[in-house]
C-alpha cells in the first residue's frame, strides 16, 4: 500500500477520535456554563461561597482547550503539517497529566468534600425562613430535595431545632413543609401565617446525609469513568498522530529522492536548451570540440607518416628492380 493511501486512512480514524474529543470538550463546557448560569441547580444548596463557581470556570475553560486542541489537530492532519501535529501532541500530553492530577486530588480531598458538603447543609439549615432574601433560592432548593428523597434535615427531623427562626418561637413540633410526609398544617404567628413553616409530628424520619454522600459516589464515579474513557481516546489520537507524523516524514523523503533521480535524468528537449543558453555548457562543449579535433590531427599524422614510408619503400624497390635489366 502506498504512503498516501496509508495517510489517508489514517486521518480519517485520526478526525473520528477527535469528533468525540470536540464532544466531549463541548459537554464539558455545557455542564460548567450550568454550573455558573443556572441558579436553580442543586449544586446551590451545597455552594454558597462560589467555590464550585470556581471549579465550574475551571471546567469551562478546560472544555474550550479541548474543543481547540482537537481543532488544532484535525487542521495539521488535513494539512499534513509537522509543525501543528507537534504542538497538538503537546498539548494533549499536557490536558493528559493535568487530567490525572485533578482525579488524584478529587480522590484524596473526599473525605475534606464530603466534611464540606455537610457543613454547607447544616449552614442552610440554620439559616432557613430567617430575613435573608438572599437565600430563598437555596432554601427552595433543599425543600425539593427533601420532598423528592423524602428527608428531613442532615440526619435527621431534630437538625432543624438548630434553626434561628424555629427557636425564636419557642414552640415544639415546628419543621418545614418540606419534611411533612402528609398534608402540612402552616404555622400560624400572631394571626400570620408562616408557609414556610407547618407543626406537626408526622415527619419523615430519615435525614438527608445519605442522599448527599450517595449524590457524590455517584458524581465521583462518573467524573472517574469520564476520566477512564478520556485516557482511550487520548492515547488513541495520540498514536494517530504519531502514525501519520511519521509517514508524513516518509512522504517527504520519498518526495525528495524522488526529484534528486529526476534531476540526473537530462530530457533532450532540456539538454539543448541547455547547450544553447548555458556559457559554461558552451565552454565545456568547445573544450571537448578541441580535444577531438586534436585526436583527429593526430592520426592525420600518423596516416600520412605511414603513407610516406610506404612510397619510400616503393621507390626503394623500384631502384633495386632497374639493375636488374642488364644481366
Amino acid at each position: 500500500m502506498k504512503v498516501e493511501e496509508i495517510i489517508q486512512i489514517q486521518k480519517f480514524f485520526f478526525m473520528l477520535f477527535n469528533a468525540f474529543f470536540v464532544i466531549l470538550g463541548v459537554s464539558i463546557f455545557g455542564c460548567a456554563a450550568w454550573i455558573l448560569f443556572d441558579i436553580n441547580s442543586f449544586i446551590e444548596v451545597i455552594s454558597s461561597d462560589g467555590d464550585v463557581r470556581l471549579v465550574a470556570a475551571c471546567l469551562a475553560l478546560i472544555g474550550l482547550m479541548v474543543v481547540g486542541v482537537s481543532i488544532l489537530g484535525c487542521v495539521g492532519g488535513q494539512l499534513e503539517s509537522k509543525c501543528l501535529l507537534g504542538f497538538y501532541m503537546g498539548f494533549l500530553i499536557a490536558i493528559v497529566l493535568g487530567q490525572i492530577f485533578m482525579t488524584f486530588i478529587l480522590l484524596v480531598q473526599r473525605k475534606k468534600i464530603e466534611t464540606f458538603l455537610e457543613e454547607q447543609v447544616d449552614k442552610t439549615i440554620e439559616q432557613y425562613g430567617g430575613n435573608e432574601t438572599d437565600n430563598r433560592v437555596t432554601w427552595t432548593l433543599l425543600d425539593k430535595v427533601q420532598r423528592s428523597e423524602k428527608c428531613c434535615g442532615r440526619q435527621n427531623s431534630i437538625d432543624w431545632r438548630q434553626n434561628a427562626y424555629i427557636k425564636s418561637l419557642s414552640k415544639g413540633d415546628v419543621y418545614p413543609c418540606s419534611c411533612f410526609n402528609t398534608s402540612c398544617t402552616t404555622l400560624t404567628v400572631n394571626g400570620t401565617k408562616i408557609h414556610r413553616f407547618g407543626i406537626g409530628n408526622n415527619t419523615y424520619t430519615g435525614g438527608c446525609q445519605a442522599r448527599l454522600t450517595s449524590w457524590l459516589e455517584e458524581n465521583i464515579a462518573v467524573i472517574i469513568g469520564m476520566d477512564v474513557g478520556l485516557l482511550i481516546i487520548q492515547v488513541l489520537q495520540f498514536t494517530c498522530a504519531v502514525y501519520i507524523y511519521q509517514n508524513i516524514s516518509r512522504k517527504m523523503r520519498q518526495k525528495d529522492s524522488t526529484n534528486l533521480i529526476g534531476s540526473m535524468e537530462v530530457d533532450p528537449q532540456t539538454e539543448t536548451v541547455y547547450q544553447d543558453g548555458n556559457p559554461d555548457y558552451d565552454d565545456q562543449d568547445s573544450d571537448q570540440q578541441d580535444y577531438q579535433q586534436q585526436q583527429y590531427n593526430q592520426q592525420d599524422n600518423q596516416q600520412r607518416q605511414y603513407n610516406q614510408q610506404d612510397y619510400q619503400q616503393q621507390q626503394y624497390n623500384q631502384q633495386d628492380y632497374q639493375p636488374n635489366q642488364y644481366f
